[in-house]
Parts: C-alpha cells; sequence; structure tokens
C-alpha cells in the first residue's frame, strides 16, 4: 500500500491508521529488545515475563495467567520459564493439594533484574514514544488503546 496522505489527514483510512500503528510498535520493540540485550542481557519477552511477576499480588502467577498477561502461549511460557529458572530469577511451584496447578514466583535475583531493566525499558519508550507527542496526544492514544485491549480482553460468548 503506497501511502498519499500526510499523518494529519482526518480521513485516513483504518488500514493505513494500522500499517502505521504496527509499523511504529514493531519498531519500538526492536529498539526496547536491543536496548535490554545490549544493557541487561536479556530481551523483551523475559522483560514482559519479570514485568508481570513484579506487579502480581506476592510476586507470583498461577501459569495461565501469566500465559494471558504476557500474551504468550503455553509452549513460548514454558521455555521462557525454563530459560529463566535456570538464572535464578523465578521457580515454578505446584500450588496447594492440586498438582496440576503451577505457579511461577519471581526471586530476588529476578526482582533485581527486573528492576535494572525497567529503567532501561522507560528510558527507551521516554526518548522514542512519550517524549515525541503532547500530553493530550498521549491521553487520546490510551483512550482508545484501553478501549481496544478491554475490547480484546473480553472472553467471547
Amino acid at each position: 500500500m503506497v501511502r498519499t496522505d500526510s499523518p494529519d489527514t482526518p480521513d485516513a483510512t483504518p488500514e493505513e491508521i494500522w500499517e502505521d500503528f504496527f509499523k511504529f510498535s514493531q519498531m519500538l520493540n526492536l529498539e526496547i529488545d536491543y536496548a535490554l540485550k545490549e544493557q541487561c542481557g536479556f530481551d523483551l519477552p523475559q522483560y514482559s515475563i519479570l514485568t508481570a511477576l513484579a506487579n502480581a499480588p506476592e510476586k507470583k502467577l498461577q501459569l495461565g495467567e501469566l500465559a494471558r498477561q504476557t500474551v504468550f502461549s503455553p509452549s513460548r511460557l514454558n521455555y521462557r520459564l525454563g530459560e529463566m529458572e535456570k538464572k535464578g530469577w523465578l521457580n515454578r511451584l505446584c500450588q496447594g493439594a492440586d498438582k496440576r496447578t503451577r505457579n511461577a514466583c519471581l526471586s530476588t535475583k529476578g526482582l533485581n533484574a527486573y528492576e535494572a531493566a525497567a529503567q532501561v525499558q522507560m528510558k527507551v519508550v521516554r526518548e522514542l514514544f512519550a517524549g515525541r507527542v503532547s500530553q493530550s496526544d498521549l491521553n487520546a492514544m490510551r483512550r482508545v488503546l484501553s478501549s481496544m485491549r478491554t475490547h480484546l480482553e473480553k472472553p467471547e460468548p
């Protein structure tokens, strides 16, 4: 698709807006991933898992909920958790008497890794995203993206 409009054109098509959104989000994620690898020694998917656990009550989540929050398939999550468990960042534990239900629990070492990486991630976001748009545009983006996310997160009837 060849763009013939400027970003300020009020009647841009949904496809054009989606293309801009998709390319920008991919580019920003690549920049964050690169910075995390360079400065922290791990990647954006691992940071996503650390973030979910660091923000969870008691720093632990049931594996199904962790997969939902990180938007990972169970097999991809299992692979990533194995890598992170070897680094001492988390443990996978059975929950109560039901040995089928497992939790991922963030360790102190994992929390320290998260806190260092959060600084790197926020620096990139501020430089390449938040520092480039007005507060009113940020507020509008939040309303739109929050609404869309809520719609996508609702289970189908």
